[in-house]
Formats: C-alpha cells, sequence, structure tokens
C-alpha cells in the first residue's frame, strides 16, 4: 500500500519539483489512515506486511540492551551478534574472509598496517545458499589456522566466518568451496566486478 500511495501521488502531479513537493509526498505516501490509503485489492498483502513488520519489531524488543543499565549480570542480553543479531535478514549469509598466499603464509587480501583492519577491509558478505564451506587449498591448513589466530574469538568461533584463500588465475582470483546443496563451486573473484559465480562443477 506505501508504494501504491506514493505511485498514486506521483501520477496525480505528474512531476517532481524538488526540494518543495518532498515533504507533501512523503506524508501523503505516509499517512496510512487516509481515506482509501489502502485500495481493496492490496488489503491481504498490506495486512501480511504490516504483521511482518510487527513480528519484526517483537524481535527488536527482546534484543534491545539498555546501555544506561551496565555491563551488569541481569541487566540486558549482553551477548555476542552470533546469539544477540542486530538486523533482520530474509535469508542466512555468511562473511567470507579473502586471504592470499604470500610467502608461504596466508594472509589478509586488503594491505593494512593494522591485521585486524586489513581483516575486516577483506571480507564480503553472500549468502550462504551460495557459498556455506571453504576447504583449505591442499598444505594450508596449518597456515590459515595461524591467520585465524589474529582473528577475535568470535570471529573463531562462527561458522559463519569463513576464510577465503584466493588462488591467483588470469589477473584475477579463484575460490574453491561447497555451495548450499554440497556442490563444488568455482568462484572468481576481481577487485572491481567483486565475486563471480559463473562456474559451477556440479
Amino acid at each position: 500500500a506505501l508504494v501504491w500511495r506514493s505511485a498514486r501521488d506521483i501520477f496525480h502531479r505528474g512531476a517532481i519539483v524538488t526540494p518543495d513537493d518532498m515533504r507533501p509526498m512523503i506524508e501523503f505516501a505516509f499517512d496510512s489512515m487516509a481515506d482509501h490509503a489502502v485500495p481493496p485489492g492490496l488489503a491481504t498483502a498490506t495486512g501480511r506486511a504490516e504483521g511482518k513488520v510487527m513480528g519484526q519489531q517483537a524481535i527488536a524488543e527482546q534484543n534491545v540492551l539498555n546501555v544506561w543499565d551496565g555491563y551488569l549480570p541481569g541487566m540486558g542480553l549482553w551477548d555476542t551478534d552470533l546469539r544477540t543479531p542486530t538486523r533482520l535478514e530474509d535469508q542466512p549469509q555468511v562473511t567470507l574472509r579473502l586471504a592470499i598466499v604470500r610467502d608461504g603464509e596466508v594472509v589478509p587480501y586488503a594491505d593494512d598496517p593494522d591485521v585486524g583492519r586489513a581483516w575486516s577491509l577483506s571480507e564480503i558478505r553472500v549468502a550462504q545458499r551460495r557459498i556455506t564451506f571453504c576447504p583449505p587449498p591442499d598444505g594450508l591448513q596449518a597456515a590459515i589456522e595461524t591467520a585465524r589466530a589474529q582473528w577475535g574469538r568470535w570471529e573463531r568461533e562462527a561458522d559463519t566466518v569463513l576464510c577465503a584463500v584466493l588462488q591467483p588465475a588470469d589477473g584475477g582470483w579463484l575460490l574453491e568451496c561447497r555451495d548450499g546443496s554440497g556442490r563444488h563451486v568455482t568462484v572468481g573473484y576481481k577487485s572491481i566486478v567483486g565475486l563471480s559465480f559463473s562456474l559451477v562443477i556440479y
């Protein structure tokens, strides 16, 4: 209904004059209590959408922390982000910490003097159905464990934070991984275009 009201106002105006039209357009679109704010054909979908929002608000209220209570036992859900989510997502995601091999060591893809910042700058989030597991390349298991030791505790313990070791290939990089169905997937990576899922081996 929000999109419908926005479209109705735009079509009625025929043109948008900024910034003069912005506030009245926003007020019109978000006025859900006005007459004919929800057309009959969208009533069911609007009810579902409003119910979803109310459910999300309830989840947020369960996870919210009162910072004024401080870090005291029983004064809030002071927990890791793994158990106290900070965002709602339609599908589970994993964080790839891209790494390369340099002089036999697994190091962050991004170059920064601060190793913690370098790992953070090397992160990419993808849907878990696309990438679930990144098997270590042959002979690099120990080097990967050494690299992971530089991470914070919650990052080491999280099964959704993966060390993804890139292998050089044709001016870019390749990553061998598994998708949510357990299939072997070869993913390309370039700094300009990001990840490419064009190569899938069943």
